[in-house]
């Protein structure tokens, strides 16, 4: 019986070592089995999700081709519009440009007054020496369509528009004048008439034509009432503050600017205005209301109110004290630096606080005159 050979260590260990490798293979495998599958599912995302990308670029690709057309469409409307608009002539017509066409209604119902008046008056033969010849033979005679305008019978007086020598003479039937005076509203563009010498050297009297502010109407004549004269009584003298001119412009401290920057351009401002006697405080009042910070113009006016004297005026606070002053006042509150003011003057000293307004004092002055 023949022995079957035992295998040695080393093999055995060969073995235990490609079973290891085996087991970790196979969770390896597994492991990039799984992967795999993650990678798909990421691509298949990724795919959907660029699809749908693309749609919506083409869909706002569309809308703005759209937009654009609609915005060339204004474009193209604004540049006709613009067009017509040039078009139309900036000035009206006038009839002298166009003989025998009258394009306001304000033109004909003129040509409509004149026609009503009486072909023999002077009046008329006035008319026909100023409006042009296609007019001239219109004059004295009614349009059959036209309906006579409105009379107005008033007494002769110095309000009446026309009158001539002959207003004392009888009228003779159906020359189609009246004792009464008639009152057109005419337009705006017939001209002032003024009467030539006509049959002898007598002349005739102008015809006064009324001033154009004033509105014509076609029913009565309103005489002007005269004004009363105003005569200037005494009054008590009041305290109400008087509003400051428009000697200086409006103070007002920017939103980044400084108190000191603040001073200096209203320093300048100063300098360059002419400010009237007894106004220089109101321009010291401007520029202490224009201060932004609330706590830098209440040490400003503590310390003016220390120096100088100070009233209370139509429920404001007003402070006696000039430009130079202020900027005495700047400087010790230590707003200022060397150099911002005029330090050759000698600063203010305090003053006494028994001080009259100049308002009321002018008051005074007028009530004694």
């Amino acid at each position: 019986m023949e022995s079957i050979p035992l295998p040695s260590v080393g093999e055995g260990l060969n073995m235990l070592w490609a079973h290891q490798l085996r087991k970790e293979h196979v969770a390896l495998l597994q492991v990039i089995q799984e992967h795999s599958k993650s990678i798909e599912t990421l691509n298949t995302e990724h795919t959907r999700d660029r699809q749908a990308l693309a749609e919506h670029i083409a869909q706002l690709e569309m809308k703005e081709a759209g937009s654009r057309q609609e915005m060339e469409k204004i474009i193209d409307e604004m540049a006709a519009l613009k067009d017509i608009m040039e078009q139309f002539p900036r000035t009206q017509p006038s009839v002298a440009s166009f003989p025998g066409v009258f394009e306001s209604q304000d033109e004909s119902r003129s040509l409509s007054a004149i026609a009503h008046c009486n072909p023999a008056s002077p009046c008329t033969a006035a008319l026909a020496s100023i409006l042009p010849s296609p007019h001239a033979g219109s004059l004295g005679q009614h349009s059959p369509n036209r309906s006579p305008l409105p009379v107005i019978t008033t007494k002769p007086d110095n309000s009446q528009l026309c009158s001539t020598n002959d207003s004392d003479k009888p009228v003779p039937p159906g020359s189609g004048v009246t004792s009464s005076v008639a009152m057109y509203s005419t337009s705006d563009h017939v001209p002032p008439i003024f009467e030539p010498t006509i049959g002898g050297p007598k002349p005739m009297k102008t015809i006064g034509i009324a001033n154009r502010s004033q509105p014509r109407s076609r029913t009565a004549i309103q005489q002007t009432p005269a004004i009363p004269r105003v005569t200037r009584s005494r009054t008590a003298p009041t305290t109400s503050r008087k509003v400051p001119g428009p000697e200086f412009p409006r103070l007002k401290q920017g939103g980044s600017a400084s108190l000191r920057f603040y001073y200096l351009e209203a320093d300048k401002t100063f300098q360059d205005t002419t400010i009237q006697s007894g106004r220089e405080r109101d321009f010291v009042a401007h520029f202490i209301k224009g201060i932004r910070e609330e706590q830098k113009r209440k040490s400003l006016v503590t310390q003016l109110v220390a120096n100088h004297p100070a009233f209370i005026e139509a429920g404001e606070q007003t402070i006696v004290c000039e430009w130079k002053d202020l900027g005495w006042a700047l400087k010790k509150c230590g707003f200022l630096q060397s150099g911002d003011i005029d330090e050759t003057m000698p600063p203010p000293k305090k003053r006494r606080r028994n001080w009259i307004p100049q308002e009321l004092i002018d008051e005074i002055l007028m009530d004694e005159n």
